[in-house]
């Protein structure tokens, strides 16, 4: 399972319906990571990828197929939301990372659920009893904020984001982890209510992202923190594809 962020592609891999190793490397790095690691994942035959980032594909596609001795390759897209239906104004232009989310949370609960995904950017889909995503929202991610306070503001320095205790920092380093960390914490809380006031209750909570780690914790609603979730979506989809009929024309 190959998950292909702005920021970071992670690399998954199952035996008999395990997650057994997780990989984590540079987006801009992944052809060449790829390429180099082909002896340690030489037993691999299958390989399904979500990728948000359409100018890495063509590298991808062909390091898996000219280095890896591989029976099939799938790229996740619109068509492959099984048993997801996209009932938004246009479907195509759902990021497979999403598709993959949505899969593995309603898979697994069959129930109402929302998912927010703490990446480059954040994203919020919802799902309803019946497995319709009917709709969502993307706002500036976290470290993205960070790094954009820092590149905008010359006195400012780079911080780490930090695991802030109180609103008043004593010094600029608290006072910028505080009002990033913090702040967007109130901000995702402000969503969340009104993303369940427009829904009419609270279905299940479901965080993942390479930054879920980071808010979680500080986040009141009841929810479950998942950070393989898209892994999780990627493998159920595997299923389908490489089992089920679909080639990899048909959903490249």
């Amino acid at each position: 399972m190959l998950d292909v962020g702005n920021t970071q592609a992670v690399l998954g891999v199952y035996h008999d319906e395990h997650l057994k190793r997780v990989y984590r490397v540079e987006t801009s790095q992944v052809a060449a990571y790829l390429k180099k690691q082909k002896s340690r994942f030489r037993k691999i035959t299958h390989v399904i990828i979500s990728s948000v980032v359409p100018s890495l594909d063509r590298s991808v596609r062909e390091v898996l197929k000219n280095s890896w001795k591989l029976k099939k390759l799938h790229f996740v897209t619109f068509q492959s939301c099984m048993p997801i239906t996209l009932k938004v104004d246009k479907p195509r232009e759902v990021g497979s990372d999403r598709i993959c989310n949505m899969v593995a949370a309603w898979s697994q609960f069959k129930k109402p659920v929302v998912i927010v995904d703490f990446g480059t950017a954040t994203t919020l889909e919802y799902v309803d009893q019946a497995g319709v995503y009917r709709g969502g929202l993307i706002a500036l991610g976290l470290k993205v904020s960070k790094d954009s306070l820092s590149q905008r503001a010359a006195k400012l320095p780079k911080v780490q984001l930090g695991s802030p205790k109180k609103m008043l920092g004593t010094n600029t380093v608290s006072q910028m982890q505080a009002g990033i960390v913090l702040g967007y914490v109130e901000m995702i809380h402000g969503i969340l209510k009104r993303v369940f006031q427009e829904i009419g209750f609270q279905p299940k909570l479901i965080f993942t992202g390479g930054l879920s780690s980071v808010i979680h914790p500080y986040i009141h609603y009841p929810h479950d923190h998942d950070p393989n979730l898209t892994l999780t979506g990627l493998y159920l989809l595997a299923q389908w594809a490489f089992f089920n009929g679909a080639s990899e024309h048909s959903v490249y």
